[in-house]
């Protein structure tokens, strides 16, 4: 792995059908997220999609990226910055920015980020993995 490699991005539409779906699968039906009415007399105006729907974007990067090794040996520390409103593009995209390696291991630190079709950061942070030589 080289250092300051981009990642495979994704990207995908956030429409109001796909939040209901989060909702049902997650159990969390903050009103916020899946009540249109309600969502109008809040700060935001409209429903906002769930944070961890956008996190998942980022497991869902990374497992493209680095497959099992993502999945049994992964780890992330991110800082959510935005709320994506229903109906906006995210784009995830990420590189290495760090890669440590011995004999038996591989140690890779990727930054990673999603952005919303207007600019903003909706979340960014880093990840980890550890990569078993064999």
């Amino acid at each position: 792995m080289k250092l300051d490699k981009k990642l495979q991005s994704i990207s995908k539409l956030i429409d109001q059908k796909m939040i209901q779906e989060y909702a049902i699968l997650s159990g969390d039906h903050n009103p916020i997220h899946i009540d249109q009415e309600f969502a109008k007399t809040t700060d935001f105006g409209k429903t906002i999609a769930h944070g961890m729907l956008l996190l998942s974007m980022i497991s869902e990067m990374m497992l493209i990226n680095f497959g099992d090794n993502w999945l049994n040996n992964g780890k992330l520390k991110i800082k959510f910055r935005n709320p994506l409103f229903v109906g906006q593009n995210v784009e995830c995209k990420g590189k290495i920015n760090k890669v440590e390696s011995d004999s038996k291991r591989s140690l890779i630190e990727c930054e990673v980020v999603c952005n919303s079709d207007d600019g903003k950061v909706l979340i960014s942070g880093t990840t980890k993995i550890n990569i078993e030589e064999r």
